[in-house]
């Protein structure tokens, strides 16, 4: 099982509509330091990962064929069931959270979105951990009809380049080692290429198609 904590705060459900609920997941984030985690936000090199990490988070189980129009990309997709992503990425793995690493732009708290109050019971543990390629791995959670919910969450495989971030000092060379892997994990899942900067240098997503 996944290493981590829920807490549902069932005051927050949708007052627009009872159905709806919300689970906060704190993530076990073994390697690093939150203040280093901040300070990495900073750097100039942490654009292209934070572009990279959200494709990837967003698109690694959604129905990149099913688009909804006048929804922003990449945004406007519906997920797929879990039978669909087992077929795109494999079976289901143990998660260790000594062996891999959440990228410096990945909170250390998610919030699932699109829950039903139906999907509350064993929530936890219909959660799955699936590898990709030994570079990484992403964390699925799922609605009780068997439904990825948004947005996955990535991790990386360590390796003997791998730098946990300890100081500010660390940060370059830690952005340079996951923009490396995100790079492979999104061309391994079929992600088209809309990560881009802008004149001032920040980081922007442009000329997706749908596909």
């Amino acid at each position: 099982m996944v290493k981590m904590r829920a807490l549902t705060f069932a005051a927050l459900v949708c007052v627009a509509s009872p159905a709806e609920a919300v689970v906060t997941v704190w993530l076990e984030v073994p390697h690093d330091e939150s203040s280093a985690r901040t300070a990495a936000q900073k750097f100039p090199e942490f654009g292209e990962s934070a572009g990279l990490l959200l494709l990837i988070e967003r698109l690694a189980t959604a129905d990149r064929a099913q688009a909804h129009e006048g929804v922003k990309f990449p945004y406007n997709y519906e997920n797929l069931s879990q039978d669909q992503i087992e077929k795109r990425l494999g079976k289901p793995i143990e998660f260790k959270a000594d062996r891999y690493a959440r990228p410096c732009a990945g909170s250390e708290v998610v919030l699932p979105g699109g829950l039903q109050r139906g999907d509350l019971d064993g929530f936890m543990g219909r959660s799955r951990f699936y590898e990709l390629k030994d570079v990484g791995g992403v964390l699925v959670f799922y609605s009780a009809r068997q439904v990825a919910i948004s947005p996955a969450v990535v991790y990386l495989r360590t390796d003997d380049e791998f730098v946990p971030l300890k100081k500010k000092e660390d940060a370059v060379k830690r952005l340079t080692w996951e923009t490396k892997k995100l790079r492979t994990l999104k061309e391994w899942l079929g992600i088209p290429e809309d990560v881009a900067k802008n004149e001032k240098g920040e980081f922007q997503l442009t000329g997706h198609k749908n596909r």
